[in-house]
Order: structure tokens, then C-alpha cells, then sequence
């Protein structure tokens, strides 16, 4: 394996942890939310305050990471949307509420750990290993390969097991879905703290791979949401276009600079956007005639 395929395979599956647990949440409750980005804040900094402390072994660090992001999750999913639900709120002012989300989590953040850059302990875990003409660490590994074991997961839930069934119902009509006995507020808040926990995952896998900064989040949650549009709001088209997005950014570094990597994505949005709206693996829905 070359280390610029090592390189794109660890990017997308950086992105690709923010993309498939965003289009879970997206595609259920229907808004884009932002404040999603905050978990993969708070997941980076508590595996950092974990590394700090005499359990500093990577794998309790990222299940403190997991806890406390699905947590706090579940905290705002009861104590915020849940309430604007019952009130009938419309999809802006749940956006309106995730981005004030987004911005107080991160300001918390900076206040309570310094908006300077942080770097987590380093150990065997960091050091690099030969894979054919490549060099990559055992945390870059688990990285990849969290990101496959997660898109299984997700799979298996949504076609092997009753949730899946559940879920699906409540995208298509949550009136309806509530009718027929589906716990909807239940299957919000399981959801919700779900993607949440494995975006603190994926947080603290960046922060091992990458310096730590407050704003991680903010960065992590524009890419993720752009492979979730351009995906079709499916958790396999995410990963796959985080994939794509990785790629693209790759090469465009290699061939003229690093600065150009954010707008590539952006410009590559909005093709999608006027092109295929749905997404490459959406549906498009035909209008009505009457």
C-alpha cells in the first residue's frame, strides 16, 4: 500500500466517523445539526484529560470519549429538542438551536481548557509500523478500521434487527410510526446519544492523529455534513463520500496546495446541489400532478 492510499483511507475514515453518525441523526429528525460537531469536541478533550490521568491507555480514552459525548447528547436531546418538538418548532429554529449549541460547547471548552493547541500523550500506540511502502500508526489502524466496524454496525441495525424497522417507519411519518406503537421519543434519544458517542470516537481518534484545538468540531462537522448531503442522507453514500472528499482533497494538495482542500469541497457540494440534489444515493422524488 503507498502512503498517499494510506493517507486518503485515514482522512475519509476521520470524516466518515462525523458523516455516518450525522446522517443517522439528519435523516430521523430532519435538520441539519450542527451542534453534532460540539461531540466531536468533547470526545476529543475527554480523551486528552483521560491521557492526562494514570489510565492514559488509548482504548479508556476513547470509551470515556464514547460516555461522555453520548451522554451530553442525550442531556440536550431530552432538555432542548425534545421540548421544541412538542412545541412544533420548524426546521430553522432547530438549526438556530444547534448552532447555539455548537458555539456555547466550544466557548465552554476554550474557557475551561485554553483555546491552545493540546497534543495527546504519545506511546507505542503512535509509533509508526511498515505496511509495504507506507508508514502508519496503530491508532491511524484503529481508525480505519472503527470506521468499517461502525458502518457494520450501523448495517446490521438497520436491516438485521427491529430498530432498524423502527427507524425507518419514524423517517417516513413519526405521526404515523407513534400510531402504530413505535416509542418515537425513545428511538430519538437512543439515536441521538448513539451518533453522538461514536462522534466522540471519532473526536478522539482526530486528536490522536492531529493537534487539538477547540475548533476541531467546527471543521469536522462541515466535512461530515458535506458527505452526508452529497451521500443522499444514507450512512453507506456518507462513507463513501467522505472517501471521495478525502481523495479529492488529497490530490489537489499534491498537485497545487494545501489551502485549496476546503473550498474543493465546497465547490464538489455544490455541483451535487444542482445536479443531483438527493444525493447519488438518494431518490428523487417525482412532484404530484393533480
Amino acid at each position: 500500500m503507498s502512503q498517499f492510499a494510506c493517507n486518503i483511507l485515514l482522512s475519509g475514515s476521520l470524516v466518515g466517523f462525523v458523516a455516518v453518525t450525522f446522517s443517522l441523526y439528519y435523516r430521523l429528525n430532519g435538520f441539519f445539526h450542527l451542534g453534532h460537531g460540539a461531540f466531536v469536541t468533547v470526545g476529543a478533550y475527554a480523551a486528552y484529560v483521560t491521557s492526562l490521568s494514570s489510565l492514559r491507555h488509548p482504548a479508556v480514552a476513547i470509551a470515556v470519549s464514547f460516555f461522555v459525548a453520548g451522554g451530553i447528547a442525550l442531556v440536550l436531546e431530552a432538555c432542548v429538542f425534545l421540548p421544541l418538538r412538542r412545541r412544533a418548532a420548524s426546521e430553522l429554529n432547530l438549526f438556530v438551536a444547534s448552532l447555539g449549541i455548537l458555539v456555547v460547547m466550544e466557548s465552554a471548552i476554550s474557557l475551561c481548557c485554553g483555546a491552545d493547541t493540546k497534543v495527546l500523550s504519545r506511546g507505542w500506540w503512535t509509533e509508526p509500523m511498515i505496511m509495504g511502502e507506507a508508514r502508519i500508526s496503530y491508532i491511524q489502524v484503529a481508525a480505519i478500521a472503527g470506521n468499517l466496524l461502525l458502518l457494520m454496525l450501523v448495517a446490521m441495525l438497520m436491516y438485521l434487527a427491529p430498530f432498524g424497522r423502527s427507524y425507518r417507519a419514524v423517517c417516513a411519518d413519526h405521526h404515523l410510526a407513534r400510531s402504530i406503537g413505535i416509542a418515537v421519543t425513545r428511538l430519538r434519544l437512543a439515536v441521538a446519544a448513539g451518533a453522538a458517542g461514536f462522534a466522540g470516537v471519532g473526536g478522539a481518534l482526530w486528536a490522536y492523529d492531529q493537534d487539538l484545538t477547540p475548533a476541531l468540531g467546527f471543521r469536522a462537522i462541515l466535512l461530515g455534513a458535506v458527505a452526508a448531503v452529497i451521500g443522499g442522507k444514507s450512512p453507506v453514500g456518507a462513507f463513501v463520500a467522505a472517501m471521495i472528499i478525502a481523495a479529492m482533497q488529497h490530490v489537489l494538495a499534491l498537485a497545487w496546495a494545501v489551502k485549496w482542500q476546503d473550498m474543493s469541497v465546497f465547490i464538489l457540494l455544490l455541483v451535487f446541489l444542482l445536479l443531483r440534489p438527493q444525493g447519488y444515493l438518494g431518490r428523487h422524488l417525482r412532484a404530484a400532478t393533480g
